[in-house]
């Protein structure tokens, strides 16, 4: 038993380290691994998160588990501003499954399989990048698919499996995830989109903080519509 968790100490002690020195204005727990990462500012990332060639915008937070173990993966996404992701969300951009083919199993791609070929792994995986908006909120144990964008604004349902685009300040839930509702009126949602609030400095959000975290959304739009 000592001798495990010796290794894992060493591990999370060089994430650790790692962590400070690359994102010294954000906080990441050294149980997540982070590679190809780039963090605007001011992320909090728990505990339990694979991430790979991710871009995450300033203020995005993504819970976890800090007891140990990989929960939520993310590969190949790029995540906006002030968005709230839950735990155990899977992000699929990658497959090496072709449903033309006389066998769907990756022979290529299984490194202790017979058939292992790197280069033709690379060729015959599919990369499809997903995109997620600003001020989304993802609810827990999520699929999202890859190719697939969240629109800004909009909120995924927990469990949801999500195929298909999402349209900013939509609410979306079920497997496969279906539009359930909208949070404001189409000439609301417009205004909003180009009043772009997330791209403020932080002290006109703060400035702003009674209205944002507010239910008077027509009093925010008219105060700050261009």
């Amino acid at each position: 038993m000592i001798s495990r968790l010796i290794p894992n100490t060493l591990i999370y002690l060089f994430n650790y380290i790692k962590y400070k020195i690359l994102y010294n204005n954000s906080r990441v727990s050294p149980r997540s691994f982070l590679y190809g990462v780039k963090l605007e500012k001011n992320n909090v990332i728990c505990g339990g998160n694979y991430m790979h060639n991710c871009r995450v915008g300033s203020h995005t937070y993504i819970s976890g588990n800090d007891g140990g173990g990989i929960v939520s993966g993310y590969h190949n996404v790029v995540i906006g501003r002030y968005c709230s992701l839950s735990n155990n969300i899977e992000i699929i951009t990658a497959s090496s499954h072709n449903k033309n083919f006389v066998s769907v199993f990756p022979f290529y791609s299984m490194p202790h399989s017979f058939c292992f070929d790197k280069k033709k792994s690379r060729e015959f995986t599919k990369i499809n990048p997903v995109r997620v908006g600003h001020d989304v909120w993802i609810g827990s144990r999520a699929v999202i698919l890859g190719g697939v964008g969240i629109g800004s604004g909009s909120i995924v349902g927990a469990g949801s499996v999500v195929t298909k685009d999402v349209a900013p300040y939509s609410i979306v839930a079920g497997a496969p995830a279906k539009v359930i509702g909208h949070r404001f009126s189409p000439e609301i949602i417009e205004k909003l989109l180009k009043i772009e609030w997330w791209n403020w400095t932080e002290e006109r959000i703060k400035e702003k903080m009674p209205l944002i975290s507010g239910g008077k959304v027509e009093e925010f739009i008219k105060k700050n519509e261009k």
